[in-house]
């Protein structure tokens, strides 16, 4: 009998060390990050910045493999049926939460087939017109739009994205009309910004910022609720005359849910480190992107239910109705 009592009591004190010998042992093999966005883009440029210092900081390779398609549900699908150990994680953006209130068939519900790790960055959109377009203050582009009420159009990469629901809860506001033209893709929305056969646009300040000091667009006024650190002279639309008007994008790294506690912690710890480092800070800045003000995985829980919701009212004020 005592020495059966021994044995449990080892037993025991074994499975109690368990979780923590599990987590002493993560990672012992590359971990994967899927990107349900083209390689090359805003996120993916972002992601792999992220997958290089997380890498580092765990000790072992974090590879992205870019699964695109259907505004990012392919690979956010791929990544919500991944194993749930750590060796997989994934980037999400405002996307998904927009996605959330856009589509009728996800196949996955953002706020629970996840858990969240880490918020990395928020993107201000900016609203650019060609260099042809003659205005270049906000109250200068609303007069424009106003005088040909309805002439104009801007360009977005589709219906419902960042940049669509940002022109429309200006338009709200500001009392103006402008048509939309919804396009397939950023590229094309791009093209033809560019080439002036659309007026206006609100695109995200890392891919305007290249398009900006090449004198390709010129920008009006910043979405977000600052001004960008790269484009100082550049006033936020709020202060433009419309206080609270903010549309901002965001980027966060995420894992499947139902990971193991042990394995969630190393990484929002490894990941707090990463974000409070000086040069991520400059390099982040350089890029054109700001340090988000949540920092901890809990904070990123309740704002994704609470960005849903945002998105949702967003959509409203379009007139955007779930596909």
């Amino acid at each position: 009998m005592q020495l059966f009592v021994r044995i449990l009591l080892v037993l025991l004190c074994a499975l109690g060390f368990l979780p923590q010998a599990y987590a002493d042992a993560y990672p012992n093999r590359p971990i994967k990050m899927i990107m349900p966005y083209p390689a090359g883009g805003s996120t993916d440029v972002i992601g792999r910045v992220i997958a290089d210092q997380l890498g580092a900081a765990l000790g072992t390779p974090i590879f992205v493999e870019n699964r695109v398609g259907a505004s990012a549900l392919i690979g956010t699908e791929i990544a919500a049926r991944s194993a749930a150990d750590g060796y997989s994680l994934v980037m999400l953006t405002s996307t998904n939460t927009i996605n959330q209130s856009l589509r009728t068939d996800l196949p996955y519900d953002v706020n629970s087939a996840f858990q969240p790790i880490a918020m990395v960055c928020n993107i201000s959109q900016v609203l650019v017109v060609p260099t042809s377009v003659p205005t270049k203050t906000l109250r200068e582009f609303i007069d424009y739009a106003k005088k040909s009420q309805g002439k104009l159009n801007y360009s977005s990469s589709g219906a419902g994205t960042a940049g669509h629901l940002a022109m429309e809860a200006l338009k709200s506001r500001a009392g103006f009309d402008i048509v939309h033209i919804p396009y397939k893709g950023n590229a094309p929305a791009l093209n033809d910004l560019i080439s002036a056969q659309v007026t206006a646009g609100f695109i995200n300040v890392v891919t305007a910022l290249p398009l900006i000091k090449s004198g390709k667009l010129r920008p009006i006024a910043i979405s977000g609720p600052v001004r960008q650190a790269l484009m100082p002279d550049v006033p936020t639309i709020a202060e433009s005359g419309y206080p609270g008007y903010v549309v901002i994008s965001w980027f966060g790294l995420a894992a499947p849910a139902g990971l193991p506690p042990e394995i969630s912690n190393r990484l929002e710890n490894e990941m707090a480190k990463i974000m409070k480092r000086e040069d991520i800070r400059k390099r982040f800045q350089d890029l054109g992107v700001e340090q988000p003000s949540i920092t901890t995985a809990k904070q990123m829980t309740d704002f994704l239910k609470r960005d849903v919701g945002h998105w949702a009212e967003l959509m409203k004020i379009a007139g955007v109705k779930p596909e």
